[in-house]
């Protein structure tokens, strides 16, 4: 019985120890809403030596005066969010790295009141136990992690303090190679509130966690009212230290810029090395607060790899190649806008990848503009693609240059090898002639000459175009008069003859009444012919001829009409009807519309909308009869009587 009891504590022990954690740190930003903050854990998880049952749904932070180091409250945070850290070549880093990011965050409120001390506060949770194959500490699968966030009051002096900590972005988690210098600014924090940042490596906390109390921060009423800062640290092994995680041969143990963070080793040794980075916050001088960073790095022994070479031979002589202080010249005229890349690299090594980066100039690449995305080298190493730029891209004049990185990479483990040029290119625009317009014949009141067109309602116009094109884009003709559409007055164009270069169209136009207001008036226009390319890819070129056209109506005189009075419906054959031979000449201002007849009594006995009516009296009984006849514009009333 005691030996089953043993073997179930060795489990649940095993359970409790959980060697899984990479590092992470805590984060606190403020909210632009009052005295409102975000608190933000970010646990970095071992996905391959990892026991997921490590892994906790919500976590308990204390918050302790800097003071005195008792505890002001607690705040427990829930999982939020979770994403694998990526890495330049994850082929290369999957069967020996993944890390997942966990990520637990809440918003909380903080009260002023508390708040307030000047020294400021920090925030702890502590968690066991640390990846269980790292090389540079004692009992790493038995180490903890104390994650440690300083910040400042809330309110100091009695005016509010706004401060949001650094934020360390995502780092890259790529391994190592033994011997090769290495150097990442992937560490690197930024700081929203523009407070300077002073960087330093320290040595981790290790906390007061351990395999037998994996967890004491993830319960509230566990966490103590006062706490023993600073925590206990880890046991580096001999030989390593804060400023000597990763040792060197060449004078290059793992390092840090203090300004801006960036990270540099070369290492001497194979293995999984853990660090901290200590980011201290200044404001005007004065220290406000620190957040700290713990992570590893895995040192491998990697084959040795040579960069990629990317060259351009000059497209005219190619025996030459671009240099990248000259500018490449390409002539679209010439009818292509590609031209040779070139690779070298191992024999039958993989390019991975061929991207053009735009630096400058008025362009976008907005497909890519190699005809492969990847390539294998052939047997002595060599790869030619074909860069083709941008249609109808060109440059205004020799200064206007369009300048963008070529890149190439292979697929080297564990970082991809590359190389880069920068390309300085100039485009001679491809020269298009605007087509030509010609009048081939007109009707005889169109002046081809001085481009007049003097004509008359019911007068039909006609002219017969032809447009060519040097450039034998296809051709369309069109009209606008006063810059408006020319269906409004109904223009018409028929096209007879419509080919690659060449069109011959037929304009024609019987005027109308449409644009008359007034008796005999004078209209004038401007009429645009206007031919266009319509199957030119770039820059459409269009030949514009312009017509004045002067649309008169007949002046008409109606002043002395009268119609007549009588008529006599008695079959003796004169004047049986009743009509009106002699109405006024029509133009657009004056035009018969109808006639209606009443009788005495206001009825209607008779309408007409022909000019030409008759009416017989339609056996009605004689006497006076009243009539109304509509002229568009003037009316005529009178009276007509049916005599026996």
């Amino acid at each position: 019985m005691k030996k089953i009891l043993f073997i179930i504590l060795l489990i649940l022990s095993y359970d409790l120890m959980a060697t899984h954690i990479v590092g992470g740190e805590i984060q606190m930003q403020y909210l632009n809403n009052g005295n409102r903050y975000r608190l933000t854990l970010n646990l970095y998880f071992d996905q391959i030596n990892g026991n997921a049952g490590a892994e906790d749904a919500s976590v308990v932070l204390g918050i302790y005066r800097r003071s005195n180091n008792t505890l002001v409250g607690t705040i427990g945070i829930s999982k939020t969010s979770e994403q694998f850290v990526q890495y330049q070549n994850s082929e290369c880093q999957s069967q020996f790295l993944s890390t997942r990011l966990i990520r637990y965050s809440t918003d909380v409120v903080l009260d002023p009141s508390i708040y307030n001390e000047a020294q400021g506060y920090y925030a702890i949770w502590e968690r066991c136990c640390r990846n269980g194959t790292i090389s540079n500490i004692g009992n790493p699968g038995g180490a903890g992690n104390a994650f440690y966030l300083w910040f400042p009051p809330i309110v100091q002096n009695g005016n509010p303090f706004r401060n949001s900590t650094p934020n360390f972005s995502i780092p890259a988690g790529d391994y190592l190679c033994l011997g090769k210098n290495f150097t990442t600014g992937n560490f690197a924090a930024t700081d929203s509130d523009g407070d300077q940042l002073v960087y330093s490596l320290v040595t981790p906390f290790n906390g007061f966690s351990s395999a037998s109390n994996p967890s004491p921060f993830n319960v509230a009423s566990t966490i103590p009212s006062t706490y023993s800062f600073p925590p206990v640290n880890i046991n580096w092994l001999t030989g390593f230290s804060a400023n000597n995680a990763i040792p060197s041969n060449t004078g290059m143990p793992l390092s840090i810029n203090t300004s801006n963070g960036q990270l540099s080793v070369n290492p001497n040794r194979t293995g999984l090395f853990v660090f901290s980075i200590r980011c201290e916050e200044f404001r005007n001088g004065n220290k406000i607060g620190e957040v700290r960073r713990d992570f590893q790095f895995l040192v491998r022994e990697c084959r040795d790899n040579n960069n990629p070479i990317v060259s351009v031979p000059i497209p005219e002589n190619p025996s030459n190649n671009y240099n990248e202080s000259d500018t490449l010249v390409i002539d679209a005229d010439k009818g292509n806008l590609c031209f040779d890349v070139k690779i070298k690299d191992a024999p039958r090594e993989n390019i991975s990848s061929i991207v053009a980066r735009k630096v400058s100039g008025n362009y976008t690449f907005r497909n890519s503009p190699f005809n492969v995305s990847s390539i294998r080298l052939n047997e002595n190493g060599d790869a030619t693609v074909k860069f083709c730029w941008i249609p109808c891209t060109y440059s205004a004049n020799k200064n206007d240059l369009f300048i963008f990185d070529i890149i190439v990479r292979d697929d080297a483990c564990p970082i991809q090898g590359s190389d880069t040029i920068r390309v300085k290119l100039r485009v001679l625009p491809k020269f298009n002639a605007p087509p030509n317009l010609q009048i081939l014949r007109a009707s005889s009141n169109v002046n081809i000459t001085q481009k007049t067109i003097s004509t008359k309602v019911n007068e039909p116009v006609e002219i017969v175009f032809q447009g060519s094109d040097a450039n034998f884009d296809e051709l369309s003709l069109e009209a606008l008069i006063d810059g408006k559409s020319v269906d409004l007055l109904g223009f018409t164009f028929q096209d007879s003859i419509k080919q690659s270069g060449l069109i011959i169209s037929k304009f024609y136009w019987i005027p109308d009444c449409r644009t008359i207001k007034e008796n005999g008036e004078r209209q004038e226009y401007t009429i645009d012919f206007i031919l266009k390319e319509i199957t030119n890819e770039c820059e459409t070129e269009s030949t514009i001829t312009t017509f004045n056209l002067v649309l008169e109506d007949t002046k008409v005189d109606v002043s002395g009409f009268i119609p007549a009075n009588a008529f006599t419906p008695n079959g003796d054959g004169v004047n049986d009807f009743f009509t009106i031979p002699n109405l006024p000449q029509e133009n657009c201002y004056y035009r018969f519309t109808n006639i209606k007849i009443y009788n005495r009594w206001g009825k209607k006995v008779y309408e007409s909308k022909n000019k030409d009516f008759s009416w017989s009296g339609d056996n009605l009984p004689s006497g006076v009869y009243y009539y109304i006849l509509d002229y568009k514009n003037i009316t005529y009333k009178g009276t007509i009587s049916i005599l026996f």
